[in-house]
This record gives structure tokens, sequence and C-alpha cells, in this order.
């Protein structure tokens, strides 16, 4: 039944056109050269609506069960007719699981409140646009995960007005994210890359932006770091029997409070731009071009 309401809401366009790869490394007791798992994907043409119970839903299963480790089949080289040398996994951290996808004209809009949606128009904040991009996932032995998100062509929009008036719209400056030019990109240079590493000792946060236009409309801003700043409700993970209960229990629950937090903003070639009167379009301005590194790190003692 739940699963049920939240599939319902959260594609809303009646077409999705997806296709998907999987490999496995059958040598993965022997070398890990390649990871043990390799998804590759592409998803086009879907439009996406998720409130705060489903993003925590989804960062608690990226940042927690994703590719966490599994009880091992038991192996016996002497049942067998070639001897195998099993490799020393204590040395290095390696890739247990890798999720490529690429992201063609998708679209997720951000619902402010928790599910209940009367008016939809009312409830939206926001819009991201990912029309050419790419979210990579991979977990490690270690149980550390990266998460990226490169993007190509990538919009940001303000849809909390979108069925109001336009002439009394609080703003009207609905792109808040977009290229700089327009006309002059084709898809090949590099517009946002948003990276996400979590490890037993640290979480870091990057994000880097080139060649963009960002219109300073702050009670948004705010509404959206609010919203994906929500932390994950999940459950700690149970212990694994076997030699792999060590790596379990002395890695579990890595998105808890005992960790250093970093965050590094990188900002090139790229414009701010702060209105004074955003219900306004011919309305005062400073444009503000930005080349610019923000380095932000919390140390616990």
């Amino acid at each position: 039944m739940k699963s049920r309401e939240i599939s319902k809401s959260l594609f809303d366009q009646a077409k999705v056109h997806a296709s998907s790869s999987s490999r496995e490394n059958l040598d993965s007791l022997t070398n890990h050269i390649a990871p043990d798992w390799v998804v590759e994907g592409v998803v086009s043409s879907v439009y996406v609506t998720l409130d705060k119970k489903q993003y925590k839903l989804i960062f608690g299963i990226l940042s927690q069960n994703l590719g966490e480790p599994l009880e091992e089949f038991s192996f016996d080289p002497s049942t067998e007719s070639e001897q195998f040398v099993i490799m020393d996994t204590d040395e290095k951290a390696w890739t247990t699981m890798a999720i490529h996808m690429d992201l063609v004209n998708v679209s997720l809009e951000l619902i402010r409140n928790d599910g209940i949606v009367n008016k939809p128009g009312e409830c939206s904040l926001a819009k991201f646009d990912f029309i050419k991009s790419r979210l990579s996932f991979e977990a490690y032995s270690d149980n550390s995960r990266d998460i990226d998100l490169v993007s190509n062509k990538i919009q940001v929009l303000d849809v909390r007005y979108k069925d109001a008036p336009v002439n009394s719209r609080p703003n009207v400056f609905t792109k808040v994210l977009q290229p700089t030019n327009t006309n002059d990109n084709n898809g090949s240079t590099l517009q946002a890359e948003v990276h996400y590493r979590i490890t037993k000792d640290f979480t870091r946060f990057t994000v880097l932006l080139n060649n963009m236009r960002i219109m300073g409309v702050f009670e948004f801003l705010r509404s959206v770091l609010n919203f994906l700043t929500v932390p994950s409700s999940g459950t700690p993970q149970k212990e694994v029997p076997g030699h792999h209960q060590k790596d379990v229990s002395s890695n579990k629950n890595l998105s808890g409070t005992h960790t250093n937090f970093e965050m590094k903003i990188n900002v090139t070639d790229s414009e701010f731009v702060v209105v004074e009167d955003t219900s306004m379009w011919d309305s005062n301005a400073v444009i503000l071009k930005i080349n610019c590194c923000y380095y932000m790190e919390t140390k616990l003692l």
C-alpha cells in the first residue's frame, strides 16, 4: 500500500523512457580490478515530484542501505579443480557497487509539504531540469560512498507562484539558475557538478558552478537549502554473520553525527544577480561576476 502511494506521486509523466544493463565481476574473490557490480542506464523524458518524506527515504537508501556489506558465499578451494589465491581484503578498499545513470530531459519538482497535495501549484517549491546530466553512485568495501551529479545542461526554476497571475507574483525571475549564455551551449561544456562523499571519518560536500547565472532570490534559496538538508531517517544496519561482521560493525551508521564535515564551493566565470524588487521586471540590480572558492570545515574533537 505504501509503495504504491510513493510510486504514484513520484512519477507524473505517463511515458518514461529507461534502459539499463548490469555486470558482475565473477572474479571478485581473487581480484578487484573491476567493481563487484556495475549498473549503467539511461533515464529520459520523465517528470518526478518529491516531497520531504520521499527525499529522506531516497537519501537514506543511498547513504545507508544501497551497497551495504552482505554475507558472502562460502568458498572451499580444496573442493575445486583449480587452486585460487584469495586476496587479502584488509589492505585497500575496492568498489563493491557502481551505478551510472544518464539523465536526459529529466525534471525534478520539490514539494513543500509532506505529500498532502490539494492544490499542487501552491505546494510547489523548485524545479530542477536535468537536460543533459549524469548521476553516479559508488559504494566501497570500507562502507564509504560517493554520489556525483555532473550536468552539462541544467536549470533551476522557482515554481512557488507558477499558478499566480503574473502581475501579482512576489518573484518574476523564475529561472534562478541558468547558463550565462544559452545560445552558445550545445551540451559539451560542464555547467554544474555536485559531489557528496561519506566515510566513517568525514563527510565532504563539493559544488562546482561554471558559466552560470544565479539570481539572488534569497528566500527561495534558503527554502531549497532547508529542504535538501533534511537529515535522513534511516535505521542502523543489522549485523551480518561471518567474516564481514567486523567491517559492518566498525563502519555502520556513517551518516551519524560523529564525523567531520567539509564543504567546498567553486564558482568560475559565473554571475550573481541581486535585484532590488523581485516582483518587477524593470528593477535596479547588482551583477557580480564571480571567480571564487569557498571552503568550510567542521572538526569534532
